[in-house]
């Protein structure tokens, strides 16, 4: 058995999203299979929870849409370069004992991933890119920040696409290994284009980190606890 969690969006006043962990048979193995079976059964105890359709957001998905809105299938821009999610978001670590590593943002999403795997650098102590420079607090504002940016101008796309979810999953999130996941990045843009201030929140990064701290304290709470004494994330998309 395994815990992991489902995002769902928030209402048209609030948290921007909801985080619900739910119970399931866990397929051990690193295959393709066994991670789709895993998404299977996670959706399956979900809809015993009252969920009726849930998007699962990586590559694992078996829906395009899923996959499409991966990290490392998304373009964004950001101080005139283009690139994957994942690439700029890693390049722009700061650590305590370096960073950031711009010369990393034109790699691969996977190899761009595994660049610290070896690397003792400590704790992220902000992020910063081209100069520009982003706090770390919320801990995953960074990440879900490049997520707005990248979805902004296709939000008439998504709005209908995204509001036949009742929920979104990331079967290769685990909350006591990392803090960020497409899943919450995709419930808060599907919140954000219910309130219309999806393009707002894009534009400004302190705009959105103001969003962020009215979530609900019990989830702020979790969030923070799912640190650990985390040097790097460790989950794969």
């Amino acid at each position: 058995m395994a815990f992991r969690p489902i995002f769902v969006p928030g209402s048209t006043k609030g948290a921007l999203f909801k985080e619900v962990s739910v119970q399931f048979n866990w397929h051990r193995g690193m295959a393709a299979s066994q991670k789709k079976k895993n998404v299977a059964e996670l959706h399956a105890e979900a809809s015993f929870l009252g969920f009726g359709e849930i998007l699962e957001v990586s590559t694992k998905s078996d829906s395009e849409l899923g996959r499409r809105l991966s990290a490392f299938r998304l373009d964004v821009e950001l101080s005139g370069i283009s690139s994957k999610i994942e690439c700029i978001y890693q390049a722009s670590k700061v650590f305590e004992k370096g960073g950031p590593f711009e010369e990393i943002v034109h790699l691969s999403p996977l190899e761009a991933k595994r660049y610290f795997k070896a690397r003792k650098l400590g704790l992220i102590k902000c992020f910063s890119f081209k100069g520009q420079r982003y706090e770390n607090l919320p801990f995953h504002a960074f990440y879900d920040w490049l997520f707005l940016r990248a979805l902004a101008e296709h939000k008439l796309f998504l709005s209908e696409r995204l509001s036949r979810f009742d929920a979104f999953s990331d079967i290769e999130f685990n909350p006591s290994k990392s803090i960020n996941t497409q899943a919450r990045s995709v419930a808060i843009i599907a919140t954000l284009i219910k309130r219309d201030q999806l393009d707002a929140c894009a534009s400004d990064f302190d705009f959105f980190r103001a969003h962020l701290e009215k979530i609900e304290k019990k989830t702020s709470t979790q969030i923070q606890l799912g640190l650990g004494s985390f040097e790097a994330e460790k989950s794969k998309k």
